[in-house]
C-alpha cells in the first residue's frame, strides 16, 4: 500500500488518500460478499479470490508500516503464513466439505483492524506509537497459537 508509505513519509494530499482508500477497501471487501450470498452467486471461486485480494492487502499495508518502522515485521509475515496455509489446505478441497475456517476468518478481521489503527495513527495520531507496535505484537502471538493449532489438529481449519 504505497499511499501508507507516501503519508507516513509526510507527502501531501496523502493522508486523505489513505484514509478513502482504506475505507474504500474495507468497505468493498464487507460488501461484496455480503451481496454474493444475499444473491446466492457466492462460489469457492470468488471466495479464494477474496482471501488472495484480503492477504495481498493486509501484507502490503502491513509491511509498508513495519519497512516505516510503526510495527515489528512479524505481523505482516503472519499474514503471508496464514495465507500460505490457507491456500495449501483448500488446494483440490470442494467448497461444499470445506469447514468455516473460525481461527483464520478471526485472523483476518484481526489484521483488517490493525490496518485501520495504523491509518488511524497516520491520520490522527491516535492511538499512540506504542499502542500500535503492542498491538501488532498481539496479532502476531495470535497468529503463532493460529498456527499451533493447526498443527495439532493436523490442518483442520475448524477447530
Amino acid at each position: 500500500m504505497a499511499v501508507l508509505g507516501e503519508a507516513l513519509a509526510g507527502r501531501p494530499g496523502a493522508v486523505p488518500l489513505l484514509v478513502g482508500s482504506f475505507a474504500a477497501i474495507a468497505l468493498s471487501d464487507w460488501a461484496d460478499g455480503r451481496l454474493a450470498r444475499t444473491a446466492g452467486r457466492a462460489s469457492s471461486g470468488w471466495g479464494i479470490v477474496d482471501v488472495a485480494a484480503d492477504v495481498a492487502f493486509n501484507a502490503a499495508a502491513l509491511g509498508a508500516a513495519a519497512w516505516h518502522g510503526l510495527i515489528g515485521p512479524a505481523v505482516a509475515v503472519g499474514v503471508l503464513i496464514l495465507g500460505g496455509v490457507y491456500f495449501v489446505g483448500v488446494r483440490g478441497e470442494p467448497a461444499a466439505g470445506r469447514p468455516r475456517d473460525r481461527l483464520g476468518h478471526a485472523a483476518g478481521v484481526g489484521f483488517y483492524v490493525l490496518v485501520g489503527v495504523v491509518v488511524a495513527h497516520v491520520a490522527i495520531g491516535l492511538p499512540g506509537p506504542r499502542v500500535v507496535a503492542l498491538l501488532a505484537d498481539a496479532l502476531a502471538g495470535y497468529v503463532v497459537v493460529v498456527l499451533g493449532v493447526r498443527v495439532g489438529c493436523g490442518g483442520n481449519r475448524s477447530a
